[in-house]
């Protein structure tokens, strides 16, 4: 998972790869090319690593182009390129936004097009350019954008490949097809039409941060990946602990702890109105603990998203420390509550953001 301090780092990394690469007469097919296979990249799509970043990032943006030194590049930072810093936040959003691999965002809104589009999105809100981005990957499959862009036609494509030309004629009419496909046939497609096997994938759950979280309504792991997130940015005890998503229990599962999420019934307008108790709270936890009767609770953190109301005060969420669990944290449209023996914690929650991923998470 990728650090919410880091992002800012992120952007501004991608920015030099491009003002290098432009300043430079590179070509925006080189730059794609080099910036997609780049290990830092592979690092993010495939292991959520963002390690990288707290090195020298020079020796990152040498890794696009190799030819040059590091002292070349530290001459040639972005710094008033405006043009080169929103390209760089335009294209690391689109690739947390979309939870896409950036072979997949650059196949639809390539670099030429996105230097196009700077003069009419720069000053917009980037849910402009979201939009946008949704109209272009809908207007086209991935097999058929990519023999478009190889200059190639499906009969030639099933020659190369030895995939019947039927098979890859479903390829071209549903990206439901070819996220359904055999790996054999990924791997000779990408071999073939010179890409990454993982622009065919649906998505890569490289989760950022709160305010760049795309919800997903088919993905039932949502609430789970949000309520880590809201965690790890909020406290640091559980930013601390490496967790990994464990498919048996359905939970995530760190060194002696485990995190698990429940949440109460969704009402219109997200449950804005407070009473003096919400009852609900402590009848989803203890419903909780009655389905788990085997964990441990000591080493629980369960997140309840409280979407039904609020209650006045938090002595009504003291009260679950009966329960014994490690820590647990209420997160509602308006607070983040952190309770367990030892301590509580509120914090406000006044990203607009966050008051709309807990409305996309209810959904």
């Amino acid at each position: 998972m990728i650090n919410v301090n880091n992002i800012d780092k992120l952007k501004t990394l991608f920015a030099n790869v491009f003002f290098y690469g432009i300043s430079h007469s590179y070509s925006y097919d080189y730059i794609e090319k080099n910036l997609c296979n780049a290990s830092f990249i592979h690092a993010l799509e495939e292991q959520n690593d963002d390690s990288f970043l707290y090195r020298n990032t020079s020796y990152a943006i040498q890794e696009i182009y190799p030819e040059v030194t590091i002292e070349e590049i530290n001459q040639t930072i972005v710094e008033n390129n405006s043009l080169c810093l929103w390209l760089g936040e335009a294209y690391v959003r689109l690739f947390f936004a979309f939870n896409k691999s950036l072979s997949y965002i650059f196949l639809y809104f390539p670099l030429s097009l996105g230097i196009h589009s700077f003069d009419v999105y720069h000053e917009m809100d980037f849910h402009q350019l979201y939009s946008f981005f949704e109209e272009l990957s809908e207007q086209e499959t991935i097999v058929s954008k990519l023999l478009k862009k190889r200059e190639m036609n499906k009969e030639q494509l099933s020659v190369l490949s030895g995939i019947k030309k039927n098979t890859l004629l479903n390829y071209t009419r549903s990206n439901e097809n070819i996220y359904k496909a055999s790996y054999d046939h990924l791997f000779l497609l990408g071999k073939i039409l010179k890409t990454n096997t993982n622009i065919f994938a649906r998505r890569i759950y490289s989760v950022p941060t709160s305010s760049m979280y795309r919800y997903n309504k088919e993905d039932k792991v949502y609430r789970l990946k949000l309520g880590l997130l809201f965690a790890k940015y909020y406290s640091r005890e559980i930013r601390d602990i490496d967790y990994s998503y464990d498919t048996q229990k359905k939970m995530y599962i760190g060194k002696d702890s485990y995190f698990d999420v429940t949440w109460t019934d969704y009402k219109e307008g997200l449950g804005l109105t407070t009473t003096s108790e919400n009852k609900n709270i402590q009848d989803k936890v203890n419903q909780y603990l009655n389905e788990h009767p085997c964990i441990d609770r000591t080493k629980l953190n369960l997140v309840v998203f409280e979407y039904d109301g609020m209650s006045e005060s938090i002595d009504y969420y003291l009260q679950l420390n009966h329960l014994g669990l490690k820590n647990i944290i209420i997160i509602n449209p308006l607070y983040f509550f952190q309770i367990n023996s030892k301590i509580h914690r509120t914090q406000n929650i006044s990203d607009e953001v966050n008051e709309f991923l807990m409305q996309r998470a209810s959904v």
